[in-house]
């Protein structure tokens, strides 16, 4: 549809009935009060140990971090964690994807489980 301002396209119908995300919603909430912690959208509340700091600066002097992965991962980090789910967990031949966050790993899941049609279960919280 258009908008009023100067011709520009306004918002969707459907995006005029979408509810408001629940994090803004806790946000609001949370607002003006003392000693709640918000583990919203990785925000941190405390200063990194000195060694993580450390860390990011040496990595990001790297070249390999200027640069896309591999999709699914770094292979030393899913190595890494496949070691950990064998040892700590008993999995034996695990598979796993490392995501840049839950809304990748949705989207990875969906793709790779669902077909046109298909029904699933969206719990919430949901982005």
């Amino acid at each position: 549809s258009m908008g009023s301002a100067g011709g520009l396209p306004g918002l969707s119908e459907r995006i005029g009935k979408t509810d408001e995300p629940c994090i803004v919603s806790m946000q609001r909430m949370m607002a003006g009060k003392e000693g709640i912690l918000s583990l919203a959208q990785g925000i941190v509340h405390w200063t990194p140990p000195p060694e993580a700091i450390q860390a990011a600066q040496a990595a990001a002097s790297e070249s390999t971090t200027h640069s896309y992965c591999a999709d699914d991962g770094i292979p030393e980090l899913k190595d890494a964690l496949k070691k950990k789910l064998l040892s700590d967990n008993k999995l034996k031949e695990s598979e796993v994807m490392v995501c840049s966050g839950s809304n990748q790993a949705y989207g990875n899941v969906v793709v790779a489980l669902l077909d046109p049609g298909d029904a699933a279960v969206l719990f919430t919280p949901y982005y």
